[in-house]
């Protein structure tokens, strides 16, 4: 975002102080790559005919949980990425490198797919840090899928390999967060790689290199595990035959969510049950209760009609998406069930 005082916070305007001249100076950047922990940024994406603008489809939180980690977006609707970041020096400069975890079996069916050899050292020169026993035991697992697959029919084998040994099969996320000093934004580098003829290439993600500036809202960052049993309808009742509705959803009309499904779907005696609902990916409604039907079972319900503040334009498309996060506590102990979500198009 570029530096417009239309656009700042009021507590920065009042922060500038006048120079000695008349100008305005900012006050110095207390962002560096040693405080991101605590710290949520949105990327603020390049506009061909206009000023940056916002969009928090790209979204970025730091946590300090045993270490710096990165809960990443990636450009996705519902999924959440989670990266271990070391901080490393590169070029007189500091940034933080931020990986997804290891994936050493799927590292080794890429290996094998390509030319049916996956060893310890190949495994170490791709960046595995894993100990001895973590690598045998995923070179057994891998190993063990290639030969059941290689005995297969041959067109389903082909499939296997194609689909390990191919461009698009990213085996690890990177993320480099380095500190824009004078505009006091993250400058985000978006990577992944894979293999290629059994080398590894390095490639971009939607992403890219972008500018994310500090976020303003309290985002959501929890990863949508059920993308299955939360259904958008325009009525309050549950149908008989959902799958037949053909709900008509516009922005400032009620939309009606049901969470079915049979995980969660039976009280359990000690148990209290609730849920937070959220639009746009920022927080509605905390701590709802759902209500029992005749035989006793969770009724997970809720309604939203989406404003202008909560719709989203996802490549010149209107959605609402909605996310649903049930909990239950038993003996003073509160666990999530899940997190489901739905995109609703306008």
């Amino acid at each position: 975002m570029r530096a417009s005082l239309a656009l700042l916070p009021s507590a920065v305007v009042i922060g500038f102080s006048l120079a000695c001249t008349g100008g305005i100076s900012e006050p110095p950047c207390d962002l560096t790559v040693d405080n991101l922990a605590g710290k949520s940024f949105i990327m603020s994406e390049a506009q061909p005919d206009g000023p940056d603008k916002l969009n928090a489809l790209a979204r970025l939180t730091f946590v300090d949980d045993g270490g710096l980690k990165a809960k990443y977006t990636a450009m996705s609707l519902g999924d959440i990425y989670t990266y271990d970041c070391e901080k490393q020096e590169k070029d007189g400069k500091f940034e933080q490198k931020c990986s997804e975890k290891e994936r050493l079996q799927d590292w080794c069916e890429a290996l094998l797919a390509w030319d049916k050899s996956c060893t310890a050292k190949k495994l170490k020169k791709l960046g595995s840090n894993a100990s001895d026993e973590e690598i045998d035991k995923a070179m057994d697992a891998a190993k063990s899928a290639h030969k059941e697959a290689e005995k297969g029919e041959e067109k389903a084998y082909k499939m296997w390999k194609l689909r390990r040994a191919n461009l698009g099969n990213k085996l690890q996320g990177q993320l480099y967060a380095k500190v824009d000093e004078k505009k006091c934004r993250l400058r985000i580098d978006d990577l992944y790689w894979t293999l290629y003829d059994g080398e590894k290439r390095e490639d971009s993600n939607p992403v890219g290199t972008n500018p994310f500036v500090k976020a303003d809202q309290p985002w959501m960052f929890e990863h949508c595990d059920n993308q299955a049993d939360l259904w958008d309808l325009e009525t309050d009742e549950f149908p008989t035959k959902p799958l037949e509705a053909a709900p008509t959803h516009a922005p400032g009309k009620a939309i009606y969510y049901f969470h079915t499904g049979e995980t969660g779907s039976k009280p359990e005696e000690g148990c209290t049950y609730s849920f937070d609902t959220y639009a746009g990916w920022l927080p509605l409604q905390q701590g709802q209760t759902p209500t029992t039907n005749a035989d006793g079972r969770l009724i997970w319900r809720a309604e939203y009609a989406f404003d202008d503040g909560h719709v989203r334009d996802i490549g010149g498309k209107q959605i609402g998406i909605f996310h649903m996060a049930r909990f239950k506590e038993c003996g003073g102990k509160k666990e999530r069930i899940d997190v489901s979500c739905r995109a609703t198009p306008f």
